[in-house]
């Protein structure tokens, strides 16, 4: 479902539009559209990589014989 919105932009920054609008034959709400959505894969990525299992990855076969049972503390670090 589309949701229609309405935004002011100044004078600057709508030339910047129109001028990649004609360029590239697209709409501007169309590259307003595609700017949205690499913001977001962006965001989500950045997200991604903070997570404790994707900054863990490789320490299996790095010599660790307890993980199975010390894997909080390798994921989230010592809780002494």
């Amino acid at each position: 479902m589309a949701h229609r919105t309405q935004i002011y932009l100044d004078e600057g920054q709508y030339q910047y539009l129109k001028d990649l609008s004609s360029s590239g034959g697209k709409s501007i709400a169309g590259i307003i559209r595609e700017w949205i959505d690499e913001k977001r894969k962006q965001r989500a990525l950045r997200n991604y990589k903070k997570d404790p299992f994707f900054q863990a990855r490789g320490i299996f076969g790095n010599g660790y014989s307890d993980i199975a049972k010390h894997f909080d503390d390798y994921l989230y670090g010592d809780k002494k």
